[in-house]
């Protein structure tokens, strides 16, 4: 499927199955954004993405490229069993949610980002939701495994990270400390650090504290 900007390859609508694989071209503006699959979660509890999603970014679009977005209430759960992969040099996102746990058992690929202001993004979250990875992420240089306020490293988890990356990053907000969780078996990597710029396993920002625990 190939769109211009703003485009959606598939919008999949309350229990929608989506299987097999999803190329989805960008074709649009050097600054547009496009997005691979939809979930829209509304009136569903949870939700399972059975596709795989490759981007192709024909034009090097800097303005932001997604594979898997889901939109849905609190308590609502989006499952990745894909493998969702990317090449962009910025703002290239696996699966981004507004408002839904994740829970990742899938493979998530995304190479160097040009900069780390612009950085890739294995799983990121707009809100206070909890990011599980059960799965495999792997992220080039500049860019983040995962973003969010609440994250858990399961035990049966790899996340890697390049030069100037960070594995997690964890945000604690006014009223709403982070939590990071890290599982025994849990493996986080960072490689291709040079002086200056080395990658950071997990980092923690915000207003608010971060709780840290390593079981």
């Amino acid at each position: 499927i190939e769109t211009p900007e703003k485009g959606i390859g598939i919008f999949a609508s309350k229990n929608t199955n989506v299987t097999g694989t999803l190329e989805y071209k960008y074709n649009g503006s050097t600054t547009g954004t496009g997005m691979g699959i939809i979930y829209d979660q509304l009136g569903v509890a949870s939700h399972t993405n059975n596709a795989n999603v490759k981007l192709t970014n024909t034009t090097n679009t800097t303005g932001g490229m997604i594979g898997v977005y889901t939109t849905a209430g609190t308590g609502n759960t989006l499952t990745n069993n894909g493998d969702i992969t990317g090449s962009s040099t910025a703002l290239e996102f696996g699966i981004v949610s507004d408002g839904a746990d994740i829970i990742n058992k899938g493979n998530i690929t995304l190479g160097n980002a040009a900069l780390q202001e612009n950085a890739n993004v294995g799983i990121y979250a707009k809100t206070k939701n909890t990011i599980t990875n059960d799965g495999k992420i792997t992220v080039g240089d500049n860019s983040y495994g995962i973003y969010a306020k609440n994250i858990k490293e399961s035990g049966t988890s790899e996340l890697t990270v390049n030069k100037n990356g960070v594995g997690i990053f964890a945000v604690g907000e006014s009223g709403t400390p982070g939590n990071v969780i890290i599982d025994s078996g849990a493996k986080v990597t960072v490689n291709n650090g040079i002086s200056g710029k080395e990658g950071v396993a997990v980092f923690t920002g915000g207003s608010n504290t971060v709780n840290v625990v390593d079981n």
